[in-house]
């Protein structure tokens, strides 16, 4: 089985993108594994440091690891937001296949370094491991928001971009091009999660030029936070400009509420957990499959 890196070498060469879904709970993971395993596709399960502290960060990379030794399904461990070195030295120490090292909230002189120190430190408990730079703001937290209250953009420059890569020593990029993390809506939490998946997100279009200079740039494939709320044309387009990963937070969050409120309506009087979920985890994995075969295929459209 081909390692991440390569994997990801050769969908930028060929303008296609896998996919990143982030897990908090058992029901996220093993959809994303069964997706991956149905398709015969490669698949990154991702977990920032909250959810390292849920899971254990040792357990994760665990099970991640029965599932590709075992199970023969090509799913890598990302840990996800990673914003100290004590917590990268972690990751690597756990087996993590990569790393997002998150100073973006710093300023630039503070990013390099402190990128650069995790990226050393890690690359030294496990050489093989792959750093992941975050330049520019895409917010914070994979939750739906107000539209009124979306931020202000730092988007990233190229120039600045090529500066970070070659004084930090990263492996790939993750910018700010008009992407951000959550979701954006005019409707209350509330009414979303009764609208039953009918949500009109009103995220910001990616500025898909500026993408394709960074990647110029750098010369590195591209990560693309944010993913939640935009649209398959926007992801095709990011993907054929350079990026060949797409991170999806929010929208399966909320994808793994709706269905489990589902399942304990159909299934009233059940009490037995994995009754319930098995339906959770099904309907999970047919969303999980939809992106992967967007992302896939960007190359064709």
């Amino acid at each position: 089985m081909k390692n991440l890196k390569q994997i990801i070498s050769n969908n930028w060469e060929e303008k296609k993108a896998i996919g990143h879904f982030n897990v908090a709970c058992w029901e996220q993971l093993a959809s994303v594994a069964a997706a991956a395993k149905e398709l015969k596709q490669p698949v990154i399960a991702g977990v920032s440091e909250s959810e390292r502290e849920f899971w254990g960060a040792k357990t994760i990379a665990a099970l991640i690891k029965f599932f590709r030794d075992q199970e023969k399904i090509k799913i890598f461990l990302n840990a996800d937001h990673t914003r100290s070195l004590e917590k990268a030295k972690e990751a690597a120490t756990a087996g993590f296949d990569s790393i997002t090292v998150d100073f973006s909230f710093l300023p630039l002189a503070e990013n390099i370094r402190k990128t650069r120190e995790a990226a050393i430190a890690a690359k030294k408990i496990n050489p093989q491991i792959i750093i992941e730079g975050e330049l520019g703001n895409i917010g914070n937290h994979s939750n739906i928001k107000s539209w009124q209250k979306k931020p202000v953009l730092d988007l990233t420059e190229p120039e600045e971009a090529a500066d970070f890569a070659k004084k930090t020593g990263v492996d790939w990029l993750a910018p700010s091009v008009g992407n951000l993390h959550g979701v954006f809506s005019r409707q209350s939490t509330k009414d979303i999660l009764k609208s039953g998946g009918k949500e009109k997100w009103l995220d910001p279009k990616l500025d898909i030029k500026r993408l394709a200079e960074i990647g110029k740039a750098i010369n590195q494939p591209i990560v693309l936070h944010g993913g939640s709320g935009n649209t398959v044309g926007d992801w095709q387009k990011a993907i054929r400009a350079g990026a060949a990963i797409v991170h999806i937070s929010t929208e399966f969050r909320l994808a793994w509420r709706q269905n489990l409120e589902k399942s304990l309506k159909q299934q009233s009087t059940e009490i037995i957990p994995y009754k319930i979920n098995e339906k959770v985890i099904e309907s999970l994995k047919k969303e999980i499959m939809k992106y992967m075969l967007i992302f896939s295929s960007a190359r064709l459209k």
